[in-house]
């Protein structure tokens, strides 16, 4: 079976000619056979004319997009020197693009219809593109002075599609900068790309300042020289300084450009860079300022752990990362690197296989921004087991910016040593020209487009610009500092009373999880004994009498294991375990079970299962499924269970039928309700559940993000379904086989099986070994470790199975650990189950990770008997 081709190759080179570093580039490409496009990222030190000329020769026929960078985003970190590139394979994305040339006499209606014209080319080449499956990506001459205009154009044209980009860069000059298209360089230009694919992908956005409550309104200012005098209506350094905490002597250059004052629209945080603090006390900005501004001050957090949750956020949504296409500010790279967390960033790039740039500004949707980590990340899931992607445009967009959630950071660059003498530091006059060269170029820009800065000063200037303390703000003030002390009484009585509700819940969780093992040992014993009574031969009397017991033990059973299981997802203990699971196994296991209770009931019981792999957690599934079940049988006198798999789309529906009393419609809403018992008449003697079962389902399923939908009608019966999404995966076909076919071969599976049962209880061994005797196994057991030891040794040979109980009255032992020492000593994996009253999420954890059964106490013999011959069927022994 032959891998399937690459869905993309990254490649570098740090070679200085031209030649030589795009050939290099170009063998690392190699992978990827047939490119629908190429991006390369190109350092300032290789020559333009030759670069393109050996773009032309290496890529001929390929389409080739990419600009001039300030630096490389590698797994090495920032690379000021080095080409990079990476192609995208044909099979996996279909690719167009779009040169906008001549930015000078651009109009908005220029980039409206040049993306409209993309849009229907990329329809024709790919038919069910839309903004699902498909992303932009906007690469504009840093020099252009376009880019607001361009990006609010092309996002217009481009709806709900997510765009991305950077402007080209010149290292850390404003000299020369062009992005490339068509073979050649272009300056005063732009490039859209559109990509089409059926990877699932996410477009993301982050910046590292985190707005902080103190806030300050410009009060007097000089917006020709952008001179502020006054802040709050005092002297503007003053008051800067009194919401920092230091004196006005202290604000250097490096605490400033750390702590910055910010200004927020659009649900963004953008800085208002300081250039100068004069002896007068007033603050000279690098950008426009006006009056009545209200600003914030800035905290900025680590970027290396900023980048780190944005990362993680990424994971959760699409698992490992195959690619991050992402361009980064040259101003956060030299923080980055001046704060010595190059280190760190570098290897977040190398674990989530970052490749891109670092721009002179980035495109976010239709808005141009600074400081800003942008890009499109890629799950790295096989595109021929990918669905359609059916996310909506929202969710394809991730906005992340540093939050409460995202503390504590290791260290954020405002609480690190500066350095006073801001003239003996060449990075500080290195950093000061660059933002001041950025900061020139948006100025520049919106005072030839004034509606561009209009759009700012209208949706963050006050109504009222605050130029001194009347006597009206201090009579506000005074109300609101009482009712804050109000506010402040009130959250700190809440704070009690739920401190006090959590402990009560811990207590009852506490008081619950102890007294399980105790109540659950003689309820377990009881099963098993009543399970080897069902095995025999009795007159219909007799018969009627086991049923009535059979219920009345089970009445029992389902309210311990009811309130055990509310008490373990209330109180968060159960893990979610999401993978691909075969669904017509599990079916079938179910079918197994379930069929000789339906049978004593007088009961048919149906399964029909689909061959797919869907993505659950296959125990809690389980569990929903059981309940869902055990409520089908109780409620059916007479008539069929029907346990069913539709497949609708990306999901499959596994339904529950039965023909049962039904309910009626407008009370279908209680019965997901703790505790919640309809009163029907119809019900069969004995048939009166607990009202626990559905809420369990109703709290799984909100676990494992499921929907669960019910129809019912009065005397009729009642439908159960349960939506799970499709996996990846393909399902090998089995047989269907009957019901009589399944039972036949839990026959053939146990027959003769000799079966280890290690418990300290002594009825739990007694009722074990006459269960499995009347299964037609060979019961060897034993009351603790020792003699299970001694039991390998056993004339009929070592045992092809072993039961457990987690507890087996050993402090040192539990049954996980007994069965491991076993294995060990016979030299081979044995098939084991584990049987426990435990709900903690460390237990089923543990028992998970070496491949064992897992039961919970008190053990359905028909639950235990298909659990073995499932794995002694799947052992092949």
């Amino acid at each position: 079976m032959h891998a399937p081709p690459p869905f993309h190759r990254r490649g570098l080179s740090r070679n200085p000619v031209p030649g030589a570093a795009v050939a290099e580039v170009r063998a690392q490409l190699a992978a990827v056979a047939d490119p629908a496009l190429v991006v390369l990222f190109v350092p300032s030190r290789l020559d333009r004319h030759a670069t393109a000329a050996a773009v032309r020769e290496a890529f001929s026929g390929v389409p080739v997009i990419g600009c001039t960078t300030a630096a490389t985003l590698s797994p090495a970190g920032f690379e000021g020197a080095a080409l990079a590139g990476f192609a995208l394979a044909r099979a996996e994305a279909t690719v167009v693009t779009r040169r906008l040339d001549d930015l000078d006499r651009f109009t908005m209606k220029d980039g409206y219809d040049a993306a409209q014209s993309l849009l229907w080319e990329l329809s024709g080449a790919a038919p069910g593109a839309d903004d699902t499956n498909t992303f932009a990506f906007l690469t504009i001459d840093g020099l252009s002075l376009a880019e607001e205009r361009v990006a609010s154009a092309v996002g217009m044209a481009l709806g709900a599609i997510p765009l991305f980009g950077g402007s080209a860069a010149d290292a850390l000059e404003f000299r020369d900068t062009a992005v490339f298209h068509d073979g050649a360089f272009r300056r005063r230009a732009a490039v859209l790309t559109l990509v089409h694919t059926r990877r699932p992908f996410r477009v993301f956005s982050a910046q590292h300042y985190l707005a902080t409550d103190a806030q300050v309104v410009v009060t007097e200012a000089d917006p020709a020289r952008r001179l502020v005098q006054a802040l709050n209506g005092r002297p503007a350094a003053e008051e800067y300084a009194r919401l920092l905490g230091v004196t006005p002597a202290a604000l250097t250059p490096q605490l400033t450009a750390a702590r910055p004052l910010i200004f927020r629209i659009g649900g963004r945080n953008y800085a208002r860079g300081i250039e100068t603090i004069g002896a007068d006390g007033a603050i000279s900005f690098g950008c426009a300022i006006d009056t009545g501004l209200a600003l914030s001050i800035a905290d900025g957090v680590d970027p290396a752990a900023n980048l780190a949750g944005l990362f993680d956020r990424l994971r959760q949504s699409l698992g490992p990362l195959d690619l991050t296409w992402a361009c980064d500010c040259a101003v956060r790279m030299l923080e980055i690197r001046r704060h010595g967390l190059e280190p760190q960033v570098a290897a977040l790039f190398a674990d989530n296989a970052v490749g891109g740039y670092a721009s002179f500004g980035e495109q976010v949707g239709t808005m141009h921004v600074n400081h800003t980590f942008t890009g499109v990340a890629f799950g790295a899931a096989e595109a021929a087991a990918v669905p359609e992607i059916v996310t909506g445009s929202a969710r394809n967009l991730l906005i992340h910016e540093p939050a409460a959630a995202d503390a504590p950071a290791p260290e954020r660059p405002a609480d690190m040593p500066w350095t006073r003498d801001a003239s003996a530091d060449p990075e500080v006059e290195e950093l000061r020209r660059i933002v001041r060269a950025l900061i020139d170029r948006s100025q520049r820009d919106a005072n030839l487009h004034s509606d561009n800065f209009s759009l700012f000063q209208n949706a963050i200037v006050l109504e009222d610009t605050v130029r001194r303390r009347t006597t009206e703000l201090l009579t506000v003030n005074q109300q609101l500092s009482r009712e804050l002390a109000e506010r402040r009484e009130m959250e700190e009585a809440l704070r009690v009373a739920k401190a006090q509700a959590e402990q009560a819940n811990r207590l009852k969780s506490q008081f619950l999880a102890a007294i399980g093992h105790d109540l659950q040992q003689p309820l377990n014993a009881a099963r098993l004994f009543l399970g080897t009574l069902g095995e025999k031969v009795w007159l219909d009397d007799d018969l009627a009498l086991l049923d009535r017991i059979t219920e009345s033990l089970g009445a029992v059973d389902d309210l311990l294991g009811g309130l055990l299981d509310i008490t373990s997802l209330d109180s968060g203990v159960v893990p979610v375990d999401v993978r691909e699971v075969p669904l017509k196994p599990l079916v079938r296991q179910l079918d197994a079970e379930y069929a000789p209770q339906a049978r004593l009931r007088g009961v048919r019981m149906k399964s029909l299962a689909a061959d797919v792999v869907v993505r659950t957690d296959p125990a809690l599934l389980q569990r929903v499924l059981r309940n869902l079940l055990s409520n089908a049988l109780r409620y059916t006198p007479e008539g069929t269970v029907l346990l069913g798999c539709r497949r609708r789309g990306d999901g499959v529906w596994i339904e529950v039928w039965d023909t049962g009393i039904g309910m009626p419609r407008e009370r279908l809403r209680e019965i997901f309700q703790e505790f919640r018992r309809l009163d029907n008449p119809r019900a069969p003697g004995g048939a009166r559940g607990l009202g626990l079962g559905l809420a369990i389902v109703d709290r799984i399923a909100d676990m494992l993000k499921m929907e669960v939908t019910v129809r019912s009608e009065e005397g009729r019966g009642s439908v159960f379904a349960v939506r799970v999404p499709l996996g990846y995966g393909e399902a090998v076909a089995e047989g269907d086989g009957g019901a009589t076919t399944r039972e036949a071969d839990m026959e053939r599976a146990l027959r003769g099986r000799r079966v280890l049962v290690l418990d300290d209880d002594p009825a739990i061994l007694d009722g074990m070994r006459a269960l499995l005797a009347a299964w037609d196994c060979v019961p060897l057991t034993a009351g603790g470790f020792v003699a299970a030891m001694r039991a390998l040794k056993d004339p009929g040979g070592p045992p092809d199975l072993i039961i457990a109980d987690w507890n087996i009255g050993d402090p040192d032992l539990t049954g996980l650990d007994a069965v491991e020492a076993l294995c060990a000593r016979l030299g081979r994996r044995v098939p084991a189950v584990i049987i426990t009253s435990s709900r903690e999420r460390q237990v089923a954890e543990a028992v998970g990770l070496h491949g064992l059964g897992l039961l919970h106490k008190p053990v359905r013999p028909g639950q235990l008997r298909s659990v073995m011959a499932l794995l002694l069927l799947s052992a092949g022994t």
